[in-house]
């Protein structure tokens, strides 16, 4: 129904409610400061303030937001997916202005993954992406025949994916992008 809403924990009373213009695949990503931002299958991102639902700003981006936006210390980042190709951007999270934006030959349906140093990313095709906070390379890695739906998570030094339609269920990654194992089911 194209709705974020708020409940209240003890009574699960609904507090607000806040209609945005399409669907909403991804869950909101929360600041410490009480803002929520969510996207859209039309490719708007929203933030909303948590205590009321009021629209803050609304960024409109190319293509379809399927993912929950990974917060940094000022900057927000959240793929897109139009068509067979994708875009990351980087926002401000004060008011939504586009930092920058960096073309992919594939869809980024999965979060990112914001870390201090680097903003990591999968696509849809098997890619693992690695950037620096300005935009520049860092790192990346192919896994072949494969295709990545979920986020890259962090399990303590190490960043794991788990593709579909590949050989491996999991993959470890070392923070500069050397593979560390990978989990192949009967080995």
């Amino acid at each position: 129904d194209h709705e974020v809403v708020a409940l209240d924990p003890q009574t699960c009373a609904k507090k607000w409610g806040a209609t945005l213009d399409n669907a909403i695949l991804g869950a909101p990503a929360v600041s410490a400061n009480g803002t929520l931002y969510v996207g859209t299958l039309s490719g708007n991102l929203y933030a909303l303030g948590a205590a009321d639902g009021k629209e803050q700003w609304k960024t409109e981006l190319q293509g379809s937001v399927w993912a929950t936006p990974a917060l940094g210390s000022e900057t927000l980042y959240i793929g897109t997916a139009f068509g067979n190709t994708g875009k990351l951007y980087a926002l401000n999270v004060a008011d939504g202005k586009i930092v920058w934006s960096r073309d992919e030959a594939s869809a980024i349906i999965a979060s990112p993954l914001a870390l201090p140093d680097q903003i990591v990313y999968a696509t849809e095709t098997g890619r693992v992406q690695s950037l620096n906070p300005d935009n520049t390379p860092k790192w990346q890695a192919d896994i072949e025949k494969a295709k990545i739906y979920t986020a890259p998570f962090l399990a303590g030094e190490v960043i794991l994916v788990a593709p579909m339609q590949s050989e491996s269920l999991l993959v470890a990654y070392n923070m500069s992008g050397a593979q560390q194992w990978a989990f192949v089911p009967g080995k």
